[in-house]
């Protein structure tokens, strides 16, 4: 357990719990701890951040057995998830993360109801909100990597921001408040709905599919790049007269 002040927390390939019931601890203010290369959490043991802004590391080598519980604990604290291969996050595994840091090139599969009610951010791979996957994230920021959604993925407050190289893959419908694609590209299925209060499409690529729909509820398209149209409904939107590139 940490003490108090800024603590730093690395566990590498050992074994939460294994004499039984165990409980890892930041302690107060902000701390950081690490999880990595094999470490195992035990059923009935924890890692918990307490108070302060803390955050927790993790990668897809660790074994979280069944029972075991990943806390945030109070105030603004942030999941940072590396995945070289394949991982999930399942409701109810981590509690009380407020942000949500997906790293590494592999995907980070989202099972279920998840919080994160602050912000989620993408730096590599892909996060995977297909199936039962619901990002209650107010606030998505795909700096790299790929968002898939397959339909009803994501709140429909949320501004989600797609960065240069990132891809935002929408193959179901969703509705969103802002859509701001700043050098990236969306994506949007053949037949597909997408809509979204305001839509900033800057020095990006937006990608309609056929039979799509562009749903723009405050009657805004801003579009300085590059929108490519198969046979597409626009609704709801005032366009500009000059042509698209």
């Amino acid at each position: 357990m940490g003490d108090a002040g800024a603590d730093t927390i690395t566990i590498d390939n050992s074994a939460i719990g294994a004499s039984g019931s165990a409980t890892v601890s930041g302690g107060d203010d902000a701390d950081s701890i690490a999880l990595s290369n094999g470490t195992s959490i035990n059923a009935t043991s924890r890692v918990q951040g307490d108070a302060g802004n803390d955050t927790v590391s993790i990668d897809d080598t660790v074994v979280r057995t069944a029972g075991s519980i990943i806390d945030g604990g109070a105030d603004i604290d942030r999941l940072a998830f590396t995945t070289i291969g394949n991982a999930t996050i399942a409701a109810g595994e981590f509690l009380n993360f407020e942000e949500l840091e997906k790293d590494g090139a592999g995907t980070l599969s989202i099972t279920g109801t998840i919080g994160f009610n602050t912000s989620t951010t993408m730096t590599a791979g892909i996060l995977d909100l297909t199936g039962a996957g619901i990002l209650n994230s107010p606030v998505v920021n795909i700096n790299g990597g790929e968002l898939q959604t397959d339909g009803g993925g994501l709140t429909a407050g949320a501004t989600v921001s797609t960065a240069t190289g990132a891809l935002f893959d929408v193959n179901g419908a969703e509705t969103v408040a802002v859509l701001n694609n700043n050098g990236g590209t969306i994506d949007i299925a053949d037949g597909v709905t997408l809509t979204s209060g305001v839509i900033n499409n800057t020095g990006g690529i937006l990608n309609v599919g056929v039979g799509s729909t562009l749903n723009g509820t405050a009657n805004t398209l801003n579009n300085a790049g590059t929108l490519n149209v198969a046979t597409v409904s626009y609704t709801h939107l005032t366009l500009p007269t000059t042509p698209y590139v």
